[in-house]
């Protein structure tokens, strides 16, 4: 542990101890069990700096490793869902391919219905137009000089 001196007066000498910097590794089992303390902080309501103060961190560090890690998880965890929706389609899409082509009305529709949900989950939809008209629903009279 490293310790700051500093006077404010010439009579006044502080020891402080100085504030640890959260370093962004997670395969570091100690920082992994901190920064898993500081998101069940974070989730239970505390500020950065509570929980900055709690562990002796920097207010910068907490707040930048916290959104790091939450940008990181959160991308990977919307890109497995996705992938395990489609995966959940392409099955479902087989098993109504098959009525359809067999002439089943009821698979042809399943069918279709699937390959539009995909194409908007995958972004291939093109966009849609929407009409906006404003109304005013006050109108002030001119102002006078």
């Amino acid at each position: 542990m490293c310790y700051i001196l500093s006077m404010k007066k010439s009579s006044d000498l502080v020891i402080k101890k100085k504030r640890k910097v959260l370093k962004d590794d997670l395969k570091d089992p100690v920082n992994y069990k901190l920064i898993q303390d500081c998101l069940l902080k974070l989730k239970a309501g505390a500020s950065y700096d509570q929980i900055a103060d709690a562990h002796w961190l920097t207010r910068v560090s907490v707040k930048k490793v916290i959104m790091g890690y939450l940008r990181r998880t959160m991308s990977s965890n919307i890109e497995h869902t996705r992938r395990l929706e489609l995966a959940r389609m392409d099955d479902l899409w087989t098993v109504a391919y098959i009525q359809a082509m067999q002439g089943n009305l009821k698979g042809t529709s399943i069918c279709l219905q699937i390959q539009k949900q995909r194409a908007e989950m995958l972004g291939l939809e093109a966009p849609k137009r929407v009409e906006q008209t404003i109304t005013p629903a006050l109108v002030l009279p001119p102002e006078e000089d």
